[in-house]
């Protein structure tokens, strides 16, 4: 095995360690040099699968932690097409059924928010008659990709999210 410097590309159609819910809180740095990851936490997502899986969903979660929360992306990030782009560079490949992948990505968030739902529920935190799973962000999306009909954001989602989503507040953040 030989190494790969930078700019060289690999083409790899094989399965590949996809690790879904990348979040920089379970992220560990390293003690000697703190810009290199050392370990990462939270492993319940994680799979074999294509490379594309994990490129959906970091689409998916991009557009679920802005457009569908109602809030305008942070500026900077690379766009869904950008993403794809590089992904294709890295890997000296085509990205492959991206469209399938991304409506993989956006039903396994769902059923863990469905999930999440019954949790709260069972703690008083939503009332039994909430939205909270139903129109969630993930479900408005599939919604979306599937041309069905896109429900309201669950108020539930709003307020736990501590976010009060008025047309003050979409004005004060997208300035």
């Amino acid at each position: 095995m030989r190494r790969l410097w930078a700019g060289e590309t690999v083409s790899y159609n094989g399965p590949a360690g996809n690790y879904d819910g990348v979040r920089l809180p379970d992220a560990v740095k390293g003690k000697e040099v703190p810009l290199i990851l050392a370990a990462m936490l939270d492993w319940e997502m994680a799979a074999l699968g294509p490379g594309e899986a994990d490129l959906a969903w970091w689409i998916v979660m991009d557009s679920l932690l802005s457009e569908g929360l109602e809030l305008p992306r942070l500026a900077g990030l690379p766009d869904r097409s950008e993403s794809i782009e590089f992904y294709e560079r890295a890997r000296g490949r085509p990205v492959e059924h991206i469209d399938y992948y991304e409506i993989f990505a956006a039903l396994r968030f769902a059923l863990v928010l469905i999930r999440a739902t019954e949790r709260y529920r069972s703690v008083g935190v939503v009332a039994p008659d909430t939205t909270f799973g139903s129109n969630s962000p993930p479900m408005r999306l599939l919604a979306r990709q599937l041309a069905l009909p896109i429900p309201e954001l669950s108020p539930d989602i709003r307020r736990l999210m501590g976010r009060p989503f008025d047309e003050k507040t979409r004005a004060a953040t997208s300035a």
